[in-house]
């Protein structure tokens, strides 16, 4: 969909890699896990799906005409936290977008603007914005959030979970189906094996009309090794970790044109 971003194919919920990369490559400190603010909770529905299969709505394309998008990761590890927060709007082929990290030796707040296949960057203080040219893959790396999920389930990895009867909810005023997944489901859908972890939560919900993925909520917790391909770059904890993480697609913006910064 987008001619400088990052493919549609699933990708590994491990937005830290990016922003390790990130702090590496500009200075930021991007070191092992420090004290950071606590980050946030995952949202999760509580109607257990153990019903004879429905049809799962099928996308009328790759993605609409336009839409928003939020992603919250939160990890603890020994007592030590940080959290990631990514924000933005898309429109065809442009897309703006702000992330915002804290803890674990990061402290970012940066953002983005996609606009005819070139890329700007800026502090989120910052008036100005500057070009990003091809040769600056740490900048380019956080783009590949911008969103983390595709908006179609397909795309996402995630048709083939949509079993049983689903769960009825209403999220951002959209008609949705919700759907419970577990372990295998989670390797499935990230392409990586999470070893012992438990996983507390992990479910997606699906726009009841036209199918686009409005949302995707997530918790697992076991040891650090076996929560690697959740932690990018970053050092891995020896003791318990926890991850959550929630990504949601707003489907009512505005579908005015994103253009170059002035």
């Amino acid at each position: 969909m987008r001619s400088a971003g990052a493919s549609s194919a699933p990708r590994a919920i491990g937005i830290a890699a990016a922003l390790a990369c990130l702090g590496a490559a500009c200075s930021f400190g991007a070191g092992g896990v420090q004290p950071g603010a606590p980050g946030p909770t995952s949202e999760a529905p509580t109607t257990t799906i153990d019903s004879p299969a429905t049809t799962l709505p099928v996308a009328p394309g790759d993605a609409p005409e336009a839409y928003g998008f939020t992603f919250e990761q939160a990890v603890t590890a020994s007592g030590n936290s940080w959290s990631v927060t990514v924000s933005g709007r898309v429109v065809g082929a442009n897309l703006t977008c702000r992330v915002q990290a804290t803890g674990a030796g990061l402290a970012l707040d940066r953002d983005l603007i996609l606009a005819d296949g070139r890329l700007w960057s800026r502090d989120h203080s910052a008036a100005d914005y500057r070009e990003i040219g091809g040769g600056n893959p740490a900048e380019r790396a956080l783009l590949a959030y911008c969103p983390l999920w595709p908006p179609g389930v397909a795309a996402a990895g995630l048709a083939g979970l949509a079993a049983g009867e689903p769960a009825r909810h209403t999220i951002g005023g959209v008609a949705a189906l919700g759907y419970r997944s577990d372990a295998s489901g989670l390797a499935a859908a990230i392409g990586a094996d999470l070893g012992s972890a438990a996983v507390e939560v992990f479910n997606f919900w699906v726009a009841a009309e036209d199918g686009w993925l409005l949302e995707v909520n997530l918790s697992v917790s076991g040891p650090g090794a076996d929560l690697a391909p959740l932690l990018g770059s970053l050092p891995v904890p020896d003791g318990p970790t926890t991850v959550t993480a929630r990504h949601r697609l707003d489907l009512a913006v505005s579908t005015d044109p994103i253009t170059p910064p002035a």
